[in-house]
């Protein structure tokens, strides 16, 4: 069991590294218009959609490797019996979730959605003129 979870997190990292890589490349080409001076190109509120997905991916997949440790810890382990004394009656195990992930995906969807309408308005004003 131990190996087969240190396998399930070396495969879990494995794709951490991957999607963190694109997400590297999302980042990248949403600068690139801030660079030329053109915030509201159509391929900034793109790439933020992009990456609000894809820190969504991230957050799952950093939870996955946290449980699957507290899960090994309590379980495999067996640490409540390891506790347990005269003194100690009983030793339960609280998982816990880290739910941040959710909140950056907001940020970047709101992002997303704010760049898109700059961008309505940006055609707009080029049309005017």
């Amino acid at each position: 069991l131990i190996l087969a979870q240190a396998a399930l997190t070396l495969l879990v990292s494995c794709r951490l590294f991957y999607d963190g890589r694109r997400g590297m490349g999302y980042i990248r080409q949403i600068l690139k218009p801030m660079i030329e001076e053109k915030p509201f190109d159509s391929i900034v509120s793109t790439n933020l959609k992009k990456l609000a997905k894809l820190s969504i991916v991230i957050g799952i997949l950093v939870n996955i490797i946290i449980l699957s440790e507290q899960i090994m810890t309590v379980f495999v382990y067996d640490l409540p019996s390891l506790l347990i004394s005269e003194k100690i009656a009983h030793v339960g195990g609280m998982f816990q979730v880290d739910l941040t992930f959710v909140v950056y995906w907001a940020i970047l969807l709101l992002l997303s959605y704010i760049f898109r309408y700059g961008e309505e308005l940006q055609q707009l004003s080029d049309e005017t003129l």
